[in-house]
C-alpha cells in the first residue's frame, strides 16, 4: 500500500472540506452551521409582527421582485460597517436592508438570522 498517496488524498480530502464549509458566508463574524450564504437585500414593503415576517421588495428596470422572512429569535441587527447596534433600532417600511437567511430542509420557510441596516427612512 502507498502511503505516500494515501496522505495525499487525506489533505486533499480535507482541504476540500474545509473550502466548503467557507463557502460564501455573509461576512466576517460568526455564522450558525445550517447558513450558508444566502442574502436579499431590498426595500421592506410589509412586516406582520403576529407571524414576525418581512417582505422585500427590489425593483430594477420595472421588474419587482419580492423575498419574505421570518425572524428566528434573536436576530442580529447590524449597520451598514458589520458593527452590533445596541438597544431598540426599529425597522420601518420603506427602509433598505440585507437580510441573511437560511431555509430549512422540510419547508418553504425563509429564517432570517441577520438583519444589515443599510438605508434608513426618514419619517
Amino acid at each position: 500500500m502507498n502511503f505516500r498517496a494515501v496522505r495525499i488524498a487525506l489533505l486533499f480530502f480535507s482541504c476540500a472540506f474545509f473550502a466548503y464549509a467557507q463557502h460564501d458566508q455573509g461576512g466576517s463574524g460568526y455564522w450558525p452551521i445550517y447558513y450558508h450564504g444566502d442574502n436579499w437585500t431590498g426595500t421592506i414593503s410589509s412586516f406582520d409582527q403576529a407571524s414576525d415576517s418581512i417582505t422585500l421588495t427590489y425593483e430594477h428596470k420595472g421588474k419587482v421582485e419580492s423575498f419574505t422572512g421570518v425572524l428566528k429569535k434573536p436576530v442580529a441587527l447590524v449597520d451598514k460597517d458589520n458593527k452590533q447596534l445596541s438597544g431598540h433600532t426599529p425597522l420601518k417600511i420603506g427602509d433598505r436592508i440585507t437580510v441573511y437567511y437560511y431555509t430549512p430542509s422540510k419547508g418553504n420557510i425563509n429564517m432570517i438570522i441577520e438583519i444589515k441596516v443599510l438605508d434608513t427612512q426618514k419619517h
